[in-house]
């Protein structure tokens, strides 16, 4: 395939044109400079091109079959310019040593007929460029955040090397978005190690993300700061929808004219624009020393701030109040308690609306249907319970369970209905009908917590055998994953077997992460959901863990305890910003309003508590 590259008309042509044609069917031009593509099952090496996966002035990217294993895919970098080959080569010695998740690995460097040849992992998904494309508009910053801090991650790593490892080339485009929602940096055309003159990495820059030192009208030297500049170029064009000006244009100027990022898109996050802001300083001084800071800043450490107050105390429950949740508006309170009943209250007075008789032992968990139509119970009875919001009529009692139903959950969609408890299952329930969708078996010990996941495609469920965390596929009720780490402190099981509470997992807004307690220790454990690891364990409580509840902005986890406290932590850090005190008895549920000024906890004392955040 020739790829024509005349410019007579401004702009360089790029049409795609059959090998043996002596003209450009486009412009017409001559093709006796136009780039020569491989053609797709031509063999270079021991490997079979399959398709061109894309091109630019140096060289060519494509996909192709390892003959020597059938079956496996590679992508190969070709470049055209025979005088580029020992930089390949140097590039190859450098790249086949690294080790990271969000590196792609690079197999072998060769050369073929003047043309150098480098054999790397082949990245499924899409590029972040088509990503903005398909968008045609900011993406949401909690994606946005989920991709900034692995990138933080792969650069710390880069700029630790001995001498550091610097891009030079961090755009959307070189940056692959698996399936998975991992992130691979690619691209590394203008790799070199150490501190580098400008000149050598003016070469092949992309205008819209370079730094002033790399168009060489400073005189500075890139390093690793220059990164952090792409990276912040890059994550301003990702959350505005919008390409920043060229840093060029922007010191032409007497003042700099680019917008600050909430200018284009008013519902980000302070902490986050100026992050970003910071990131694309013109001088390099002006802008983070390193990809950690940078990190720290967008997860806005140290920027937390908790001020509390008491609302007011509800007398709930005679024997004690076991569970609550928030209605979707924020103005309802439901409760379930030691007495059997479900009562529905009035946040601004306290007040009673309702009161729904129907279980015959202790209510253990309750919840509001995220369309506000239903409410569920479950009890130590066996059994669940559906009402209606308006008429708060019960609709359906499920008795499918053989054991207490210690947990109810709804998906963000309205139309399923979980349960679990001690007869160690979770079950899933058409809202429309009643009926038993499945029933997921495998869980080693009561099942005291359940969460979906935003996008209802997973459910986890923590038990109080180990405290340990399962994650469940929707769709067809298998495994995805387990979540578990040593724990520390004694097992209380006396508390377990007398409440059948005890357990708590919740998921932070975006999905990314996975907040989880239970009652063999007093500690709370953020994990990540992209590849299962512990992230933070939050230490400060001196009983068991009984309820968690992530923030809807996602930057505090709130948990209550056995302790007869609430502690509100920071996601971003682990620190505890602030001890809830008032409950006389171990608190046994809590739950954030969706606007996020209201903290609800409940407790064996009996009483409701409502804190305003």
């Amino acid at each position: 395939m020739l790829i024509c590259q005349d410019t007579r008309s401004g702009r360089r042509c790029t049409t795609e044109n059959r090998n043996t044609a002596q003209f450009c069917r486009r412009c017409g031009a001559n093709l006796r400079s136009a780039l020569r593509l491989q053609d797709a099952e031509a063999q270079v090496g021991r490997y079979q091109i399959v398709r061109t996966l894309g091109h630019g002035g140096f060289g060519a990217v494509y996909q192709a079959e390892d003959g020597a294993e059938p079956g496996r895919m590679v992508a190969i970098k070709e470049t055209f310019d025979p005088g580029s080959i020992r930089s390949f080569q140097g590039e190859f010695a450098i790249l086949s040593a690294l080790r990271h998740p969000n590196l792609p690995r690079y197999f072998e460097m060769f050369e073929e007929d003047g043309n150098g040849y480098l054999v790397m992992e082949l990245v499924p998904g899409q590029s972040l460029q088509d990503v903005l494309e398909k968008q045609q508009g900011p993406l949401l910053e909690s994606q946005v955040l989920g991709f900034a801090l692995q990138l933080c991650d792969v650069l710390s790593y880069l700029h630790s090397q001995h001498p550091p490892i610097i891009h030079r080339d961090i755009k959307p485009a070189n940056i692959r978005l698996t399936p998975e929602g991992l992130i691979k940096l690619v691209d590394f055309g203008l790799l070199k190690q150490g501190l580098d003159a400008t000149e050598n990495s003016r070469r092949g820059l992309t205008p819209t993300y370079a730094p002033l030192e790399q168009w060489g009208s400073s005189d500075q030297h890139t390093d690793p700061r220059s990164d952090i500049y792409s990276v912040g170029a890059t994550l301003y064009h990702l959350l505005t929808g919008e390409a920043p000006l060229t840093s060029a244009e922007r010191a032409s100027s007497s003042s700099d004219p680019l917008l600050r990022p909430r200018k284009r898109n008013s519902s980000l996050s302070h902490h986050v624009a100026d992050a970003v802001t910071q990131a694309v300083a013109l001088t390099q001084e002006q802008r983070f020393s390193d990809a950690g800071e940078l990190k720290r800043a967008l997860m806005g450490m140290g920027q937390v701030a908790v001020s509390v107050r008491t609302q007011g105390a509800i007398e709930a429950h005679k024997g004690g109040s076991l569970t609550l949740a928030f209605n979707p508006e924020g103005d309802r309170l439901i409760s379930g308690g030691a007495d059997g009943t479900v009562r529905l209250w009035n946040i601004s007075d306290g007040s009673q609306i309702a009161e729904l008789s129907g279980h015959s032992e202790r209510v253990l968990g309750v919840a509001f249907s995220p369309d506000g139509r239903l409410l569920a119970s479950g009890g130590a009875d066996k059994t669940v319970r559906l009402w209606s919001v308006s008429d708060r009529a019960e609709i359906a009692c499920l008795d499918a369970h053989s054991g207490a139903v210690a947990s109810v959950a709804f998906s963000p969609d309205s139309s399923l209905l979980a349960s679990g408890g001690a007869d160690k299952t979770v079950r899933l329930w058409q809202t429309s009908d009643s009926s038993l969708v499945r029933a997921i078996r495998g869980q080693m010990g009561n099942v005291n917590g359940l969460a979906f996941s935003p996008d209802g495609e997973v459910i986890a469920s923590v038990i109080t055998l180990d405290s340990s965390v399962r994650i469940w596929r929707v769709a067809d009720g298998r495994l995805r994953q387990t979540l578990r780490e040593q724990l520390r402190g004694k097992a209380v099981f006396a508390y377990i077997e007398a409440t059948l509470l005890g357990a708590a997992v919740a998921f932070s807004p975006d999905g990314d992460l996975i907040v989880s307690g239970g009652t063999m220790d007093s500690t709370i454990r953020l994990w990540n959901m992209n590849d299962g690891s512990l992230r933070l364990i939050f230490e400060g409580h001196s009983g068991p863990i009984t309820s968690v509840a992530y923030s809807p902005d996602g930057r505090t986890v709130a948990s209550g305890s056995a302790d007869t406290t609430v502690r509100l932590w920071s996601v971003a850090d682990g620190r505890m910003l602030h001890t809830l005190e008032g409950h006389s008895a171990a608190v046994t549920g809590i739950a954030y309003s969706p606007d996020r000024q209201t903290l609800a906890s409940t407790s064996l004392d009996g009483t409701i508590r409502v804190w305003r955040i």
